[in-house]
């Protein structure tokens, strides 16, 4: 098992550390990160997992700590329940892989690099059928999966304490002072 967290509030480069136990195996797991700049990288051997899978829920508490600060400082940052679920090197085959976004885009991408003779270009994912009548239509509907795909990712980035890694641009609007499109001056204007 491998994951990453990125804490800002307890950031690896300046001493935190974070240590997760599993409670309820019989006997308490302990494991901690190792630093990533300023994430915290964890691994678990696998030999050492598929010793869990005796036991389907445990609880897993997880703690910050910083032992460089005097007094060390430890805070717990996770405590719930753990389904213990057993680690598939590789999914069965009516299991995939992939999420449907990403299937539908290798699909799409396929399609579209293909030479297609045919006015009707037709691509299946699963039980769904996607069909296009141009290339223009095909295009248009790999780049929102792709951007679907990249959602997904995202998505799945927050749940693991990480950024986005999206930009935000600020839009600022400023509105002149003075009348507004629509509205009359009072009495008349003359332009001296």
């Amino acid at each position: 098992m491998q994951f990453e967290r990125c804490l800002p509030e307890y950031p690896a480069s300046k001493g935190w550390y974070l240590s997760y136990s599993i409670i309820g195996l019989g006997a308490t797991v302990t494991f901690q990160s190792v630093a990533d700049g300023d994430s915290h990288a964890i691994t678990i051997p696998a030999s050492v997992t598929a010793l869990w899978l005796a036991t389907p829920t445990a609880k897993l508490a997880g703690f910050a700590t910083n032992n460089t600060l005097v007094p060390p400082q430890t805070f717990r940052i996770y405590f719930e329940s753990c389904p213990i679920l057993p680690n598939l090197i590789s999914p069965p085959a009516d299991q995939p892989s992939k999420s449907f976004y990403e299937q539908v885009v290798e699909k799409l991408q396929k399609l579209y690099l293909e030479e297609a003779d045919s006015n009707l270009l037709v691509a299946h994912v699963g039980d769904s059928e996607f069909k296009f009548e141009s290339k223009k239509e095909l295009y248009e509907a790999l780049c929102m999966g792709r951007v679907e795909v990249r959602v997904e990712k995202d998505k799945e980035r927050a749940r693991n304490g990480r950024p986005s890694r999206r930009r935000f641009t600020p839009v600022i609007n400023i509105t002149p002072p003075g009348p507004l499109f629509g509205q009359q001056f009072p009495g008349t204007w003359s332009g001296n």
